[in-house]
């Protein structure tokens, strides 16, 4: 029985393996798509004060984003 199983497999009628991806088609699929890169194109304000002055003028809201604590979230 176990050398019917080593003739088997020794005989080549397994599926061949697909070939590993190469380093540029990992690369591809790793970086962010244009698509998924939007907010990089929102004009980000550091100074609360001014973007209120900006967005009261422009008649727009504000989103304000606040972190409290380590960035990791290692608090």
């Amino acid at each position: 029985m176990f050398s019917a199983v080593v003739a088997l497999l020794l005989t080549g009628t397994q599926k061949p393996q697909a070939k590993p991806p190469t380093l540029d088609a990992l690369v591809k699929k790793t970086l962010p798509r244009p698509e998924e890169e939007k907010w990089l194109k929102v004009p980000w304000r550091t100074h609360l004060m001014r973007a209120r002055q900006e967005a009261v003028k422009a008649g727009k809201p504000i989103f304000l984003w606040i972190m409290v604590g380590n960035p990791q979230g290692c608090t």
